[in-house]
C-alpha cells in the first residue's frame, strides 16, 4: 500500500484534492484544508504531487518508476483542468 503524507508546508489548498483520479477521493478537506482521509485507495499515480504547488504530498511505499514522470505539456494541461 501507498503511503501519501502532507507535509506540514501545505498551503491550504485544493489542488490535491482536485486532481485525485482514484476511485475513491484519497483526500477530503477540513476547514477547507485537504487531509489524507482513504489512502487505501491511492494507486501512485502521482498527480497530487506533481500539480501541489507547495510540493508538499510525498507517496511512500512504491519503488521508482513506478509512474512515468510528467512533461511540462501535461502538467500545463491539467492545471488547466483542474
Amino acid at each position: 500500500m501507498v503511503n501519501v503524507k502532507i507535509m506540514d508546508w501545505c498551503k491550504g489548498c485544493p489542488v490535491c484534492y482536485q486532481a485525485c483520479p482514484a476511485p475513491v477521493n484519497v483526500f477530503e478537506l477540513e476547514n477547507g484544508r485537504p487531509k489524507v482521509a482513504h489512502p487505501e485507495y491511492c494507486f501512485a499515480c502521482g498527480l497530487c504531487a506533481e500539480l501541489c504547488p507547495a510540493k508538499a504530498i510525498v507517496l511512500e511505499g512504491f519503488e521508482m518508476p513506478y509512474r512515468l514522470p510528467f512533461s511540462e505539456s501535461m502538467k500545463s494541461l491539467a492545471k488547466r483542468i483542474i
